[in-house]
């Protein structure tokens, strides 16, 4: 993580400490770790979150989007975070994002890290920037 990369992630987690319901921890890099996951890892309303924090501009390495992958496929909010800002904005959308078909509240806002295309261990989607809203009660996913 670069001295950038550093600052982004302590002001996330001075603003997450503010939040009810959210809990975040820094990751650090040490042997026991597992290479490539993401910078923070908590939890918001019952939900596990991961965030990987990068420079404005950057994109995660090829070994990041598969942790990110393996992440997401086992049910956890992942997200990408160039900045504070974003962080708060996909605060906002996860607390009053409802799904357009069936009108549920139980619904993840995934901003920054949704894959397109199939994902499986070697064969990482592309990635795009856009929020998809996806409802854990009837399933519906719309992009916004």
């Amino acid at each position: 993580m670069t001295a950038r990369e550093s600052s982004i992630v302590d002001s996330i987690e001075r603003r997450a400490r503010r939040i009810p319901g959210l809990l975040l921890r820094k990751r650090h890099g040490t042997a026991f770790g597992v290479a490539g996951d993401p910078d923070l890892s908590g939890s918001f309303r019952g939900r596990h979150v991961e965030i990987e924090v990068k420079q404005p501009g950057e994109e995660p390495t090829p070994l990041q989007k598969r942790r990110m992958a393996e992440w997401q496929r086992a049910g956890a909010m992942v997200l990408v975070c160039r900045s504070a800002d974003e962080f708060e904005k996909w605060l906002c959308w996860e607390a009053q994002a409802r799904c357009s078909v069936c009108n549920s509240p139980n619904v993840d806002v995934l901003p920054g890290c949704v894959p397109t295309g199939v994902i499986a261990p070697d064969n990482i989607a592309e990635w795009r920037d856009y929020l998809m809203i996806s409802c854990r009660d009837c399933g519906a996913r719309e992009e916004r």
